[in-house]
């Protein structure tokens, strides 16, 4: 039986990732399994971004995945509707003081 390469590039660089392949950490950025054909899982989190996993075929000696992380939605944006609301509350206090 002869072994197979995994090899995963995350993208954007840079990014403190924990890539498991075949429910084994990787430590860098490739793996070499023992199982040279069938199936494998990959799988990546990083603080920030969404987690990413995958159902990969293992074929000949080497497979390359690259992961493009998908940023989550910033905290920060939740209060505008708040700030919103709060000027509509304040224009028609006016509007209604100012007509009255």
């Amino acid at each position: 039986m002869s072994a197979h390469t995994v090899t995963v590039k995350v993208e954007p660089d840079g990014i403190a990732a924990k890539i498991v392949v075949a429910g084994q950490p990787v430590s860098g950025d490739s793996l070499t399994l023992t199982e040279s054909h069938g199936f494998a899982s990959v799988a990546v989190t990083a603080p920030g971004y969404f987690p990413y996993r995958k159902l990969i075929e293992l074929r000949g000696k080497e497979t390359t995945v690259v992961v493009k992380l998908i940023p989550l939605p910033s905290q920060k944006k939740k209060p505008m509707p708040f700030v919103l609301l709060a000027l509509v509350v304040i224009a028609l206090v006016k509007l209604v003081t100012t007509c009255a």
